[in-house]
């Protein structure tokens, strides 16, 4: 098992996303140890954009052999395991295309840049650096990972695995939070789920000022702090809005376009399914981010797995509303639904549910003051 430099470290901060908020940051006062003076260049350039992070291999710690392995619909695999870096606890995650060699490693190289790109943005994971391993090191046999694939036979040299480094959350993703409360059927308490609603909508908000679609806003790619606070980890199906055809499946290994092939919006359940397959939607991601909050209202007890139906000859999004938690979170369900509005046009955008949700915090805040 060997370590690997971290590839982004070259611009740990883009210059892409410096110019495109760069307006957010000004000139100023720059103070020494003698005087002070007035500098005309912006402050974000003169922050050193390579902070590099090494790993070294006898400060990381696997978990074995306490990973998991989860498989999508489109033969996307998501390896995860925890680990210790000297006193830090850390998550190393690898994301494998079982039918393609070439789509890992394209796969590996745009979850860096897109954790770059979104450095920029509030609540965002950081990966901490790169580590390879083959399956065996890691406790698993290469046929979990790659079966039913050329890069599975036994004839076919196997590749190691680039994992990716990042801090470790107590609580899990939010899915296993949510579980875990479940199973004891406690709610979330008001000021957590406005707490995680703001960091929601804060790191869409940012996303979408980078004109960058998060898209896998999902239970299991959000993950939640000690202070409820909740961080983006799905980098890989992240993607330009500009940008579309990206997401088309049927680019082969060898295509030059195949880059984006692993990301296909055109499956997620929202109303304007039809509409994603040319061009991804920011209001999209208010729509996800949305369902999200809905799950969070969801009574205790609930065991529904759907809280709402998409009602095409009515145009209408319609919630299951016995299974939501009317007496505790009354004022904020309305919002919720502003946000899932059938109509794209018509639904609030991301600023505007962190502007209302940061409304509702600071009221609830002067209320017990």
């Amino acid at each position: 098992m060997d370590i690997t430099d971290n590839p982004g470290n070259n611009s740990s901060i883009s210059s892409s996303s410096s110019e495109r908020l760069g307006n957010l940051f000004h000139g100023g006062t720059v103070m020494t140890e003698s005087n002070s003076y007035t500098s005309d260049v912006p402050i974000y350039e003169m922050i050193p954009t390579v902070f590099p992070l090494i790993i070294k291999r006898k400060d990381i710690k696997l978990s074995l052999p306490a990973g998991s392995i989860f498989v999508n619909d489109r033969g996307l695999v998501s390896y995860t395991i925890p680990a210790r870096y000297k006193d830090m606890d850390v998550i190393c995650t690898a994301s494998i295309a079982r039918n393609s060699n070439i789509l890992t490693v394209k796969q590996n190289e745009h979850i860096w840049f897109m954790s770059e790109e979104l450095s920029p943005c509030r609540y965002m994971v950081s990966l901490l650096g790169g580590l390879k391993a083959y399956a065996s090191e890691l406790g698993l046999s290469s046929r979990e990972l790659y079966y039913g694939t050329e890069v599975g036979e036994d004839t076919v040299e196997k590749p190691p695995l680039q994992l990716y480094v990042m801090k470790g959350y107590q609580n899990g993703t939010l899915g296993e939070y949510l579980r875990d409360r479940r199973l004891n059927y406690l709610r979330i308490e008001p000021f957590y789920f406005l707490q995680m609603a703001i960091c929601l909508f804060s790191m869409l908000a940012d996303a979408h000022t980078l004109n960058i679609g998060l898209v896998d806003i999902s239970l299991d790619s959000l993950y939640v702090a000690t202070d409820g606070g909740i961080y983006f980890s799905g980098y890989r199906s992240c993607l330009f809005l500009h940008e579309s055809s990206v997401h088309s499946s049927t680019s082969t290994k060898d295509s030059s376009d195949c880059y984006y092939s692993w990301i296909n919006p055109a499956t997620i359940k929202c109303p304007e399914y039809e509409k994603l397959k040319t061009n991804y939607l920011k209001e999209t991601d208010v729509f996800l981010a949305s369902c999200i909050l809905l799950k969070l209202v969801q009574k205790p007890e609930s065991q529904a797995k759907d809280l709402f139906e998409i009602d095409a000859e009515s145009e209408k999004v319609v919630l299951d509303e016995q299974e939501l938690d009317y007496s505790t979170f009354e004022k904020v369900i309305p919002i919720i639904k502003r946000g899932l509005n059938y109509d794209y046009t018509e639904r609030l955008s991301a600023k505007d549910m962190l502007y209302c949700f940061e409304t509702m915090r600071s009221k609830a805040l002067a209320a017990h003051t």
